[in-house]
């Protein structure tokens, strides 16, 4: 299993061009948790980018903002032609109804 080969694991591995880009429009518009003074970022943990590794990020958000976030980090990943699991979901995203 990929997710597994890359996240959790001992050795850093440092995320894809793909992957980096890809944090880097979420910082676009989201600020990151670890710049944030005015508590509105949706990232539960920062920096983000230390959630990428390899072709894969994990990140959580917080619950208060995540409908909204969820969805529009899904759209973000179809448009750069990334896969997007959500594990509360269990499912990919966006699905058909959300596009």
């Amino acid at each position: 299993m990929t997710y597994r080969k890359y996240i959790g694991v001992d050795e850093d591995v440092p995320p894809t061009p793909r992957i980096r880009a890809y944090v880097e429009a979420l910082l676009d518009r989201w600020i990151d948790m670890t710049e944030d003074d005015d508590d509105v970022s949706p990232w539960s943990d920062g920096p983000l980018i230390g959630n990428a590794s390899g072709p894969i990020i994990y990140f959580a958000m917080r619950y208060s903002m995540c409908e909204e976030v969820s969805a529009r980090a899904a759209r973000m990943a179809a448009e750069r032609d990334l896969i997007c699991f959500d594990p509360q979901w269990n499912r990919l995203r966006p699905a058909p109804e959300e596009q």
